[in-house]
């Protein structure tokens, strides 16, 4: 019963309890912790086929497995805080990076054997390493803003840590190939690994990358390689297991013209490992593995380790150096710049800077001709030339022995730049305590199970 009141008051109090009603009950919202937003997260965006590459998988599985659930998942949401990533990420700055499983197993065989175990200096996180984990980390909390209605995204005004002084490639270790170190290299592989050869030549000649060269296929119902063309169709990507993305990694296919020589090496490779009644020589692969599947994505590190040494190289190389090697010989070579461009995707100029290696010596004869240009001749001296003038390109029959043309044609695409982040281990055993502000000590070991099983596909 309502007091007294006059008539407009009991007609306000009634359009109130009416709408009330009409509004249903009010419940507070759940609080969601760090953990079990990030386990759903990542079954929907594997659902929708939003982490398209088994490569791209295993990385958000490590940047969440092994540092993001373990630093943050047990936080609600809204009381996670800058100054919580901040504080996380000046720890993993001055962190030593932790021993792989088949580093502790080597300390432990030598344990074991008695052996004396070598001393490891610690070795930091580079820069660009955890700034990989701060763009899972952001891409998260965007989604749970946006999601859940917070009042602010926890990484606003984080920002990457600056890596102007970290340098990936140096002039004593650049990663590429120099052009005349490249016929003597083949060599070695021809002789060492004659079964990865014609894969190595391929990706020198053509910048390739690993990930493009292991899906193409030779024959069946869809073949890649175009034999009376002089063709190769560049449209699926292999990165882990058996799994295939029917696309590039930068989502534009390819057409590259190959010259008749770089063909035979092709041809003699298949007559050579491929032949029939064998699985390589069922399989329609270009480049099987000795089971008739997908080569591994580390089968051709061991070749440039070994490679290196056995040819007495002073710097390092790894398989990326196909892609860079190929574009310091496409300028040697003299390619125009938008057919270079249409065989290794890149079209941007950032692109073109990253995998290219200027030399000292095509410096070096760059300036001689500017030197002549700038110069004043002495009165009555003839027109002078270049000290060393660019040669002419060779003919095949000048050419030497083991070199081989540089493929001509192709289409335009883009490139994205690839970046390995994170160093893999097991799932710390979670600790269970009682919980602060943010609820922390509190993560369910179904959060870990479900974000592993749904990146583990």
């Amino acid at each position: 019963m309502l007091d007294a009141v006059d008539a407009a008051a009991a007609s306000a109090w009634l359009a109130e309890e009416r709408q009330r009603v009409l509004d249903g009950p009010t419940m507070k919202p759940e609080r969601t912790r760090f953990s079990e937003f990030v386990a759903r997260f990542v079954e929907r965006r594997v659902a929708l086929g939003e982490l398209a590459s088994a490569k791209t998988r295993d990385r958000w599985r490590d940047v969440l497995e092994n540092h993001l659930i373990p630093a943050f998942g047990d936080f609600f949401l809204d009381a996670l805080s800058k100054i919580d990533i901040e504080n996380w990420k000046a720890a993993q700055a001055v962190a030593d990076v932790p021993l792989t499983k088949w580093q502790k197993k080597r300390v432990e065989d030598a344990k074991a054997n008695g052996e004396p175990i070598q001393k490891r200096e610690g070795r930091r996180y580079s820069p660009n390493t955890i700034n990989g984990w701060l763009r899972v980390l952001r891409v998260v909390t965007v989604a749970a803003t946006e999601e859940l209605g917070l009042s602010r995204d926890p990484m606003t005004g984080v920002k990457d840590i600056d890596a102007s002084t970290h340098r990936t490639y140096t002039d004593e270790s650049p990663n590429s190939l120099k052009p005349e170190d490249v016929p003597r290299f083949l060599i070695a592989v021809n002789a060492l690994f004659p079964q990865r050869a014609a894969m190595v030549t391929l990706g020198l000649v053509t910048g390739l990358r690993p990930s493009s060269m292991r899906p193409l296929r030779r024959k069946g119902a869809a073949p890649d390689v175009k034999w009376d063309e002089n063709l190769i169709l560049i449209r699926r990507s292999h990165t882990r297991r058996a799994e295939v993305m029917e696309k590039t990694k930068t989502a534009k296919d390819q057409r590259i013209a190959l010259p008749a020589a770089m063909v035979e090496v092709l041809r003699r490779h298949v007559a050579e490992f491929c032949k029939p009644g064998t699985k390589e020589g069922e399989c329609e692969l270009l480049f099987p593995s000795a089971k008739g599947g997908f080569l591994s994505a580390s089968v051709l590190d061991d070749v440039f380790e070994r490679v290196g040494e056995e040819i007495g190289l002073t710097y390092r190389v790894t398989p990326r150096a196909m892609r860079r090697t190929f574009k310091d010989l496409s300028r040697a070579a003299g390619l125009q710049k938008i057919v270079e461009g249409s065989i290794s995707g890149h079209v941007t100029e950032a692109m073109d800077k990253r995998y290219s290696t200027v030399r000292p010596e095509e410096q070096r004869e760059g300036l001689e001709r500017v030197v002549l240009l700038a110069l004043p001749a002495p009165v009555g001296a003839p027109p002078s030339q270049p000290a060393n003038p660019k040669a002419a390109p060779k003919t095949r029959d000048e050419a030497p022995e083991n070199a081989l043309p540089v493929a001509k044609s192709g289409e335009e695409s883009g490139e994205a730049a690839e970046n390995d982040n994170g160093q893999s281990e097991g799932i710390s055993e979670l600790a269970v305590a009682c919980g602060d502000r943010s609820g922390r000590g509190w993560v369910r070991t179904s959060d870990f199970h479900r974000v592993r099983m749904a990146l583990s596909h």
